[in-house]
């Protein structure tokens, strides 16, 4: 039936059901004045600012039952839109050009509204999203950080949440890359690392037999980790907090191994 211009499209639908039932001993009965602390990345830390605009491709009310952009252009499956290195800190401004409101949605991490139309986001909003609201005519501002997954070959999506938008082409997408590349596909190696998450010490089990082992961080730097190689398993220990790649050379192949250390 298209689209009517409020925010739940001229329906109304139920979203959860209360059932009301007797107090009990340990009832709560007020609502804490905080439940968590927050502490969003620094605007002083930003590598960089990336600029998304929505627009209909039909002007007018008609829009509203059409179909839109982001920067003007369509998805494509064959286009990366955006190389991010990892680590970066990146504000994403969100621009709304449409006489409808888009839920924007982006994979792989999640962030920090900054601002609406230049004022600080409510209190409601001020904890970790993935989901933004960017409403008609509206800039919002947010900040994140792609500091968890990186692979040179899979790419994360962002859309409009709105199935009928993304369906249509209100997407693109975007590769996270690290100077130190990971392999998925491991068919032809039986390797095992564990515990991963680590505490920093970990365990490596090959049925090949092992020549080398080096371990770098993110930035493609060597780690000085403590490597013990036997009969049974390697030993590596001491490893800093963060993201380490094992680098693990077999004879005439070379597998890297990515490891998270809390």
């Amino acid at each position: 039936n298209g689209y009517s211009p409020n925010p739940l499209n001229g329906t109304n639908f139920k979203i959860l059901k209360f059932k009301i039932k007797p107090q009990n001993s340990s009832a709560i009965t007020s609502i804490p004045t905080s439940l968590e602390t927050v502490t969003p990345w620094s605007s002083s830390s930003v590598n960089t600012t990336r600029n998304l605009t929505f627009s209909p491709t039909t002007m007018g009310m008609n829009q509203l039952n059409g179909t839109f952009r982001i920067n003007g252009a369509s998805f494509d499956m064959n286009t990366i839109n955006y190389t991010i290195p990892l680590n970066n800190v990146e504000i994403w401004q969100i621009t709304n050009r449409s006489a409808i409101a888009h839920p924007f949605h982006i994979h792989d991490v999640q962030f920090y509204i900054l601002t609406r139309n230049g004022v600080a986001p409510p209190l409601n909003e001020r904890g970790r999203k993935d989901v933004v609201l960017v409403k008609p005519q509206e800039v919002v501002r947010f900040i994140t950080k792609f500091e968890t997954f990186s692979n040179s070959n899979v790419p994360y999506m962002y859309h409009c949440h709105l199935l009928p938008h993304e369906d249509d082409g209100m997407m693109g997408q975007f590769i996270v890359s690290s100077p130190v590349s990971v392999d998925e596909i491991e068919d032809d190696f039986k390797v095992s690392i564990y515990p991963n998450p680590s505490n920093g010490e970990i365990k490596l089990f090959s049925e090949q037999k092992i020549n080398n082992i080096k371990v770098f961080d993110v930035l493609g730097k060597e780690i000085r980790a403590e490597i013990i190689i036997n009969d049974q398993f390697t030993l590596i220990n001491k490893l800093p907090r963060g993201i380490a790649f094992v680098k693990i050379e077999f004879e005439g192949k070379i597998l890297t191994k990515k490891v998270l250390v809390n």
